[in-house]
């Protein structure tokens, strides 16, 4: 009897194999079937291509770049991982996004489908100079042992530059040649070489778009009353240019028009003018003297504040190293200072209430500013590349402070979070090198920085945000946000307590002093540039439970001979990506 229900088990249970591999054969024939059919007239089964995205590209200061990925059929979210002065995204689709060059450097974009991200690295560069052969020079004298500089030909036709009845080109004492524009042969301009004064021929009605961009020669330029648009980019990075005086006919001053002037020196805005772009005169380092004539009803620069003024919405627009902020003032605008290297300090009045970004941007010689109590917020990048700011004291007004807000303060050795603070953005205080304080008032109820540990931690998520050198990293602490350690070049070694089971990207990226770093059982991955150029990191013990690294995340780390995992010993991080661990 117990035999025979045993034999009767055991034919059930080789029944229930048999009917399993059966429905196993069934739906594999049924799936082959389908692939075939989706692919008929091919003859071979389709199968999804790998989404992929250019590793690396190359776009010119003010010039766009389309990156596109392949095989995607998923909305893509694009974003600027790092180098975000650098590189701006200025349109984005599910396939492609749009890139604009801003700042010669280097910087990632990133494409994040889902939880998969692509990564493509951008390289930023200035536009190469002309090289200027024979062939493009005006004609030389035929006595070049009486003169060395360029003339022009009698002859109108031997010449590449056009001219009228008029001599158009001729010599001046000091080598400088005089040219007519007549609103197209700027081309012509740049390739003389040497320094050139520039008369605008009469009738000209605009200044076109990049027309004397990068034309370092440029010492002059006399404008007629016919004009009445500087377009975007005229005189970008026209260094030569000391001054310029703007006829009461111009309307219209375009976006970076005079961007990167460092030698112009004066501003006079005219009654006539009514707009003036983004960025018109940022990064003009020297600039000293701004006036407005007192008939303009747009803007003003009241009080011989040296600056230029929105009367509308009382926003300081343009300053420069000599501005005195006056009293009314509400806002410092966007890339209002950004550049100003001359600038070593500056109180802002109590009528201030919000600073836009990128406002004192790259002002490496600010060593001291004096905010109000009444500032809510500081954009983007406000004080990012300010060096030589060691100390700031933020108001307890301050509720908000923007992505990037000091970004590489290398000089920046202390900070204390206001009990009002509500929101810090990406990158904060990335690359803040020497930063060694920082605290949160304890009546802050959305950040703290518990038991002295040096460094900002979310309440509610228990995420470490923002570290230093002498961060300690408390138990509770959940996670390591993104860029959390990012240029904290005087960390040494670092120990995370059992209680952290996910690291964000870029989180020690270029903690160039990092020699060791103990990782808690529980952490399952190692995100997009978490090591990236931590050159002095020569070993490290990665936890068993890590299951996935990125590609990126070991980027730089030149000098990592040894990677611990599984209780195996790799003496390289190829051969690490070797051993099967998932490259994400």
């Amino acid at each position: 009897m117990k035999a025979s229900v045993i034999k009767c088990h055991k034919r059930l249970k080789e029944r229930k194999k048999s009917m399993k591999k059966r429905t196993k054969q069934y739906f594999t024939a049924v799936t082959i079937a389908a692939m075939m059919v989706s692919s008929y007239g091919t003859g071979v089964p389709t199968m999804a291509a790998k989404v992929t995205l250019p590793r690396n590209a190359k776009v010119v200061v003010g010039a766009k770049k389309v990156l596109k990925l392949k095989n995607n059929k998923r909305v893509a979210k694009w974003k600027v991982s790092k180098g975000k002065k650098y590189v701006k995204i200025v349109k984005k689709s599910k396939k492609s996004c749009t890139v604009k060059g801003i700042k010669k450097g280097n910087a990632t974009v990133q494409a994040v489908i889902g939880a998969k991200k692509y990564s493509c690295k951008v390289k930023v560069t200035v536009k190469a100079k002309n090289k200027v052969g024979e062939s493009k020079r005006p004609s030389v004298s035929p006595a070049p042992e009486v003169s060395k500089r360029p003339s022009v030909s009698p002859e109108p036709e031997k010449t590449e530059i056009p001219v009228t009845a008029s001599p158009e080109v001729t010599d001046e004492p000091g080598g400088i040649v005089t040219i007519v524009y007549d609103g197209t042969n700027s081309d012509e301009i740049k390739d003389i070489p040497g320094k050139v004064n520039v008369i605008v021929k009469d009738g000209v009605t605009e200044i076109g778009a990049s027309a004397f961009e990068d034309c370092s020669g440029l010492a002059s330029i006399t404008l007629p009353d016919s004009v009445t648009k500087i377009g975007g980019d005229a005189f970008r990075c026209c260094g030569g240019l000391a001054s310029i005086t703007l006829p009461d006919s111009v309307t219209e001053i375009g976006q970076g028009a005079f961007y990167g002037c460092n030698g112009l020196m004066s501003i006079m805005l005219p009654e006539s003018v009514t707009e003036i772009g983004f960025f018109a005169f940022c990064d003009c380092s020297n600039l000293e003297s701004i006036k407005v004539d007192e008939n303009n009803r747009v803007y003003d620069s009241r009080e011989n504040c040296n600056a230029i003024i929105e009367k509308s919405s009382n926003k300081l627009v343009v300053g420069c190293k000599n501005t005195k902020v006056p009293s009314g003032v509400t806002s410092i605008g966007l890339d209002a200072f950004n550049g100003c290297r001359g600038l070593t300090s500056i109180t802002l009045p109590e009528s201030v209430t919000e600073i836009d970004d990128a406002a004192f941007s790259d002002c490496n010689g600010l060593t001291n500013i004096v905010l109000p109590s009444g500032v809510t917020s500081i954009g983007a990048r406000v004080f990012s590349d300010c060096n030589s700011l060691a100390s700031i004291m933020l108001p307890d007004s301050m509720r908000y402070i923007g992505d990037d807000a000091f970004y590489r303060c290398s000089g920046l050795q202390s900070i204390t979070i206001p009990s009002g603070v509500t929101s810090i953005g990406g990158y904060a205080f990335c690359d803040c090198s020497n930063l060694e304080s920082i605290k949160v008032d304890e009546n802050n109820r959305v950040y703290d920085s518990r038991e002295n540990c040096n460094a900002i931690i979310e309440k509610s998520s228990n995420k470490l945000v923002i570290g230093c050198k002498n961060t300690k990293v408390p138990s509770g602490v959940t996670s390591i946000g993104e860029a959390a350690f990012c240029g904290c070049s005087g960390l040494t070694s670092i120990t995370l307590p059992e209680s952290v089971t996910e690291i964000g990207s870029s989180a020690f990226s270029k903690c160039s002093s990092l020699e060791s770093i103990t990782i808690p059982e529980g952490v399952m991955k190692i995100a997009y540039g978490v090591f990236e150029d931590c050159s002095h990191l020569t070993s490290m013990v990665l936890p068993n439970s890590v299951a996935e690294v990125n590609s990126m995340a070991f980027e730089g780390c030149d000098n990592l001979t040894s990677i611990t995992w599984k209780g195996k010993v790799y003496g390289s991080v190829n051969d690490f990506f070797d051993s099967g661990v998932k490259i994400i």
